[in-house]
């Protein structure tokens, strides 16, 4: 069953490519401590965040004043994503995908082998 292919998440914010970590939570807001800012007055402190579970991407609005929207439907609490949905946190629309990743080639890529990175 292993194709020797992981799979991840990318959020396209812009034509910037982040990365939703499988280990933890990736926060965007307009505050400091968020991982991402986004810097408008319509963004709540801490608004969104996305989270990977049990072999799932997911979102979840943070109570948010203005909320937060996947294909154009406000979400209430936490929403399964699948690649292609469009979230918009308002005045930014990002789109997700889950691109295939070959963990041997980010290993060499970043000078560690898979046997010292533990596999």
């Amino acid at each position: 069953m292993d194709s020797g292919k992981n799979q991840e998440g990318i959020l396209n914010l812009h034509g910037m490519q982040i990365t939703v970590p499988r280990d933890k939570d990736l926060v965007l807001g307009r505050s400091a401590v968020c991982d991402i800012m986004l810097q408008h007055d319509m963004v709540s402190k801490r608004h969104t965040r996305f989270f990977y579970s049990l072999g799932r991407y997911f979102v979840e609005d943070l109570n948010s004043a203005n909320g937060t929207r996947v294909n154009r439907e406000r979400i209430c609490g936490i929403r399964g994503l699948v690649s292609g949905d469009e979230v918009m946190i308002y005045p930014y629309s990002m789109q997700f995908s889950i691109q295939d990743v070959d963990p041997h080639a980010a290993a060499q890529e970043s000078g560690v082998s898979s046997a010292s990175a533990g596999n």
